[in-house]
């Protein structure tokens, strides 16, 4: 799917995507840093898969 960056902390992202709200947690503190160092931002686009509550990559 893909949706637009909401909210971001070092625990948890939350997308919107259509009219779904979309929370992921992080699996660890070095996740949340990964994705801020390949462009994870507000309002930026992401896309990830839902069944699996992964991030795949985020829009450039």
């Amino acid at each position: 799917m893909i949706g637009d960056v909401m909210d971001f902390n070092k625990s948890r992202i939350e997308i919107l995507s259509g009219e779904k709200r979309v929370i992921i947690n992080f699996e660890s503190v070095e996740e949340y840093y990964y994705w801020v160092e390949n462009g994870m931002g507000f309002n930026r686009g992401v896309i990830f898969d839902y069944e699996n509550k992964k991030i795949i990559e985020f829009l450039r």
